[in-house]
């Protein structure tokens, strides 16, 4: 039990997190009027089209990761990250090209409203960014986790994503909307970064289940 705790914890905590940021923002987003709010829900929808593909390579790499360091085939784990992060940017590059590309028949998807299309759409120019940040990140995480790597991975990546509050507030104030879709696209490829570098730098070969 300690040990599913030590390595379950900072996820769990990190994920309940991550929710209650998601409701400030929200609050944030409500100052620019119904549209907005109505932007965010419908770009979460359309932008967890790549997160569930993401979600679905993590777990994998999870899986990976943990049986083949179970085997002591630590270069097998990084080969079997690399290969998994290589396909799911396949999907994630397609998704990104057609937020930018596409986002106006996104969004009308959801809505005909030409304001809620409006801001919808810059939502997603805004957020195909991170879908690559997402993919190293998500990934990255699930690997970690696999070999038991959790706490400094998630206390970094907490402290990103409470990050996005004062930057919404900061960049929202001075360039409007524009600046809290750019707080949660910014932070994402932060995140995804941050994960590349722990993952990099092998800490997670020494760490005991």
């Amino acid at each position: 039990m300690p040990t599913i705790f030590r390595v379950g914890a900072p996820l769990s905590l990190a994920g309940v997190l991550l929710s209650i940021i998601y409701m400030w923002l929200t609050r944030f987003t409500s100052q620019f009027g119904t549209a907005a709010l109505a932007a965010l829900g419908v770009g979460h929808k359309v932008e967890g089209l790549g997160f569930i593909a993401i979600s679905g390579f993590a777990l994998s790499a999870s899986a990976l990761v943990g049986q083949n360091l179970g085997a002591r085939q630590g270069e097998r784990a990084r080969q079997a990250v690399r290969m998994t992060v290589s396909y799911c940017l396949v999907v994630t590059l397609t998704t990104a090209v057609a937020f930018l590309t596409v986002p106006r028949a996104l969004v009308g998807l959801f809505t005909a409203d030409p304001a809620v299309i409006a801001d919808g759409s810059l939502y997603l120019r805004v957020i195909a960014f991170a879908q690559i940040g997402q993919t190293f990140e998500i990934i990255l995480e699930g690997a970690l986790a696999g070999a038991g790597y959790t706490f400094w991975p998630q206390t970094v990546s907490t402290a990103l994503t409470l990050l996005r509050l004062p930057l919404a507030a900061w960049w929202s104030a001075t360039i409007g909307l524009l600046g809290i879709w750019l707080a949660l696209s910014v932070t994402a490829v932060a995140r995804g970064g941050a994960m590349t570098l722990f993952w990099a730098s092998g800490a997670w070969r020494r760490a005991a289940v």
